[in-house]
């Protein structure tokens, strides 16, 4: 378990090394990937609960009808 906290700390020092060296324009478009991934994620967790929802009406629809 130490190894796997010492790579992530290692990764969070390499990425605050890079984030030092970013230009402003970089900075902004990293930021804006960041938040986009962000959309994606939700977006995609509300289809998956559309999704559910539907199957669930369904069910409902068949149990109705027996």
């Amino acid at each position: 378990m130490m190894m796997g906290k010492e790579h992530m700390m290692m990764g969070e020092e390499s990425m605050m090394m890079l984030w030092e060296k970013l230009g402003d324009s970089e900075k902004k478009m990293f930021m804006l990937r960041i938040l986009d991934a962000r959309i994606m994620k939700k977006e995609q967790w509300i289809e998956d609960l559309q999704y559910k929802v539907e199957t669930l009406k369904m069910i409902k629809m068949w149990i109705e009808k027996m």
